[in-house]
């Protein structure tokens, strides 16, 4: 069944990136998340920040990130953004 996005879905997307995320250097590269496929996909500045969508469609609850680029001693955090809800 196709999914319908309400205004406040969209409204939720644009407040993420544009006050959560810095866009502007961030290139698709699913191959970090494993060729991405089934609606999946991955925004990637390698070793600085990545955006990765989960799609409905994919049922996907797990996801894993390839960052063997990352530099020696840097960490990540994981944040979780739910677009329909605004959290």
């Amino acid at each position: 069944m196709p999914r319908f996005y309400g205004i406040a879905f969209f409204k939720n997307l644009s407040d993420v990136f544009t006050s959560r995320i810095t866009l502007s250097p961030l290139i698709p590269d699913d191959t970090l998340i494993g060729g991405g496929g089934f609606g999946n996909h991955c925004l990637a500045s390698p070793g600085q920040e990545y955006v990765i969508e989960l799609s409905q469609a994919a049922n996907a609850t797990v996801v894993s990130l390839d960052v063997a680029n990352l530099p020696s001693g840097r960490s990540l955090t994981a944040t979780w953004y739910d677009l329909d809800l605004g959290d």
